[in-house]
């Protein structure tokens, strides 16, 4: 008896213990999400205010003088993408310019410069987008720094000519602002020293003061010299910086900073009663691009898609690791790694590494240098990713060799010493910068678990989670039959999951079918011409979308039973989508929509694709009985 009653006590405990765990587990990854998302929006805040809120308080005094300015840009020309929430770009910037004006405000534009990294083809060409937009958005001041002239030379002043850009560093500039006269300053260091730049600023700004109510020095300097020439040099009412990160006041100047990368739009205000007003304008997604400076950017890119001579790396991640330096090393591409290691490489082939490489193809900037090197492997090295080159396709994204280095010495003699085991944050870092990924130093333990090997994805809704978490849309799609008993499985199983992510997901359903000849009764698949359900279920994603999930699962229930006793339960035209299934315009659909599956390779049904990759089955249907159709 004791032994039975053992029996089952081991029995009700086993499964408790399991399905225990699985709880617990699922429990601590929803807590770690919510915390890595809290600490992320924490720490991507912007301490600055939208357009409209900037209208209102510039406008509250008129006729004051206003300064627009941005510094340390870089040349950027857009943010980078890598997460939602981002402020900056010029085609952002020229549209707040733009509201500005319509509100009655005519602002002075100026700009610091900080314009060149490395003087390459890439650099030299974005550097010249980037002041042409200055000149369609009408700044009036342009002063290169010190390396911006080293790098720029003869090129850099045809550039600031052509496009009506004063350099104030070489002669002063007077402009109307309001019912004042500004005049606009710049130093930079060029070899001389301080004392020099003060001795040549004291003579100019007495000249200045005699002709304008307000005299501004743009400042390419470091913060202390900033703080020395306010000190020594009278008359200066505003001092703006490009490498300056806190404001401060000496004597009567005002001492202010720029904005790195063009994040923000900085301003300031001069009211004769309450002195300077000044912050900071976000231009967010919300804002929408000035058609003008869109156009240049879009040229930009296009210049670069079509000229090889920009496609080289701009800098080697872990250049200064053993692996990556030794001269016998090389890279071999994942499949290489997948022989030996294959649960760790299903484990990397869900996270959002694997599709990184997919990231910049939708969104075009899978050409551009700048980006590509932290979104593929070995870029920069002889036997790494190179734009362009088919035969690098293994190493788009970032894969095994990104984070353990360079695997052909480990392949041919797997020793722990040929291969980089673990990876360190510091070594993160390199792609996860504060540009980047903002807030990353803050959860790295965190995110470390979404990478560690030993760790699998339970199920779609888990991989969809995190991936929801990186910029864009989440891609979801299903590739079924509609007359699949395995497919409407997949349908009940994923549908309840999209819709816990309604912003974060864009979903389509694709149909595994052929085509053999002209009209409607050609298109064949392998349930005959009874799957024309396919087709009605194309339509009412075109014209119904907002019904298309009620009624899949309603179908998923019967799936061969009356095809318009699902569609009125749930709202749709049912005369109009048979009428609308048997047109010209649906076969073009349906054409369309299997055009994807054939370009994807997807047979069977069902076949689920998340960002690109395929995903096993066991995660569609969370843990219940799988089957496929397939001809």
């Amino acid at each position: 008896m004791r032994r039975y009653i053992l029996y089952i006590a081991v029995a009700i405990a086993i499964p408790s213990i399991v399905f225990g765990s699985m709880v617990y587990e699922r429990w601590a990854v929803g807590r770690r999400d919510r915390h890595v998302r809290a600490t992320l929006a924490t720490a991507r805040q912007l301490d600055g205010i939208d357009i409209e809120s900037a209208i209102a308080r510039l406008t509250l005094e008129d006729g004051a003088p206003t300064l627009l300015f941005t510094g340390a840009t870089r040349a950027d020309l857009e943010p980078c993408g890598c997460f939602t929430g981002q402020s900056g770009g010029v085609a952002r910037r020229g549209a707040a310019i733009e509201r500005l004006r319509e509100a009655g405000i005519d602002p002075v534009l100026v700009d610091l410069g900080g314009w060149f990294s490395d003087g390459d083809a890439l650099d030299r060409l974005k550097v010249s987008t980037y002041l042409s937009a200055l000149g369609s958005m009408g700044y009036t001041s342009a002063m290169p720094s010190a390396s911006d002239t080293q790098a720029g030379g003869a090129l850099l002043a045809d550039l600031l000519r052509e496009n009506g850009l004063h350099d104030p560093s070489v002669t002063a500039q007077f402009v109307t602002a309001g019912s004042s006269t500004v005049a606009i300053l710049g130093a930079t260091r060029s070899g001389r020293a301080i004392e020099d730049t003060v001795e040549q600023l004291q003579a100019t700004v007495g000249d200045a003061n005699a002709k304008a109510d307000i005299t501004v020095l743009l400042s390419s300097l470091a913060p202390s010299d900033e703080s020395f020439i306010a000190r020594t040099v009278r008359g200066i009412d505003l001092l703006i910086g490009s490498a300056r990160s806190e404001s401060e006041t000496v004597g009567a100047t005002l001492l202010v900073g720029a904005t790195p990368l063009g994040a923000m739009l900085d301003f300031a205000q001069w009211r004769p009663d309450d002195g300077w007003a000044t912050g900071s304008i976000t231009m967010t997604e919300e804002m929408p691009d000035h058609p003008d400076q869109a156009a240049l950017v879009a040229a930009f890119y296009q210049q670069v898609e079509d000229d090889p001579t920009t496609h080289g790396a701009t800098k080697r991640l872990f250049a200064s690791e053993p692996l990556e330096n030794d001269p016998n090393n090389g890279y071999v591409g994942n499949a290489a790694c997948q022989a030996c290691h294959a649960d760790e490489y299903s484990q990397w082939s869900l996270t959002a590494h694997a599709v990184a490489y997919e990231t910049l193809v939708r969104k075009r900037r899978h050409f551009y240098a700048e980006c590509v090197s932290c979104h593929v492997t070995g870029f920069g090295y002889e036997s790494g990713f190179r734009i362009g080159d088919e035969t690098r396709k293994p190493m788009a994204g970032v894969g095994c060799e990104s984070c353990h280095g360079p695997g052909r010495e480990h392949v041919s003699n797997p020793r722990p010493d040929t291969i980089r085991r673990e990876t360190t944050d510091a070594a993160c870092r390199q792609c996860h910068t504060p540009e980047h990924h903002p807030g990353f130093e803050l959860v790295a333990d965190h995110l470390r678990k979404t990478v560690d090997h030993s760790r699998a994805i339970s199920d779609v809704r888990e991989l969809i989670a995190e991936r929801s978490q990186l910029p864009g849309k989440v891609e979801v799609e299903l590739f079924v039959m509609s007359m699949c008993p395995w497919g409407t499985k997949a349908e009940e199983s994923l549908i309840p999951i999209l819709r816990e992510f309604p912003e974060q997901v864009d979903f389509r359903l694709h149909f595994i079918a052929t085509e053999v000849g002209e009209g409607v009764d050609t298109l064949s698949s392998l349930h005959g011409l009874a799957e024309l359900e396919d087709i009605r279920q194309v339509v009412i994603a075109e014209h119904q979308p907002e019904a298309l999930y009620d009624y899949l699962l309603c179908r998923a229930k019967d799936y061969q039973g009356s095809w318009e006793a699902c569609a009125r339960e749930v709202g749709i035209d049912t005369a109009k989508i048979a009428r609308i299934a048997r047109s010209e315009e649906a076969k073009a659909l349906f054409r369309q929509n299997i055009q994807r599956t054939k370009a994807a390779g997807a047979s069977a049904s069902p076949t689920l694709f998340v960002d690109g990759r395929k995903v096993e089955l066991g995660l569609v249907s969370q843990g219940a009985a799988t089957g496929v159709c397939a001809p």
